[in-house]
């Protein structure tokens, strides 16, 4: 019979082997995941090359959106009327102000896109 010190270096063994075998089935797990993301983008680019994948269609409308601000309106109004947060309105506005802007001043800038679309405006 062994002792309760055999038992405990048993205990100890059997603990190292579960966690060796866990680490090397995340590593797998890991590595399928990778693969699997690798061909979704391939597949995004083949589809966005052959013209079918074209994206969510916007869903805020952007000429009400200039309409509500030339009628004076903030932010905060135009959000409420649109039925869209305050950020996103922030955002589009600046978004419609760099397509403005000089090519010079979008050099210093932040990293702007044209969220109609998706096309980096740097």
């Amino acid at each position: 019979m062994r002792g309760a010190e055999g038992d405990r270096t048993a205990d100890r063994y059997v603990k190292r082997r579960r966690q060796s075998l866990l680490g090397t089935l995340g590593v797998f797990a890991e590595f399928e995941t990778n693969i699997r993301k690798e061909w979704q983008l391939e597949g995004i680019a083949r589809a966005k090359a052959e013209g079918v994948y074209q994206g969510r269609k916007p869903s805020i409308d952007r000429a009400e959106l200039r309409r509500l601000q030339s009628e004076g309106l903030g932010a905060t109004e135009i959000a409420k009327r649109l039925g869209i947060a305050r950020a996103n309105v922030y955002r589009l506005l600046e978004a419609e102000r760099a397509c403005f802007r000089p090519k010079a001043a979008l050099q210093h800038s932040a990293k702007i896109k044209n969220f109609a679309t998706g096309r980096d405006l740097t």
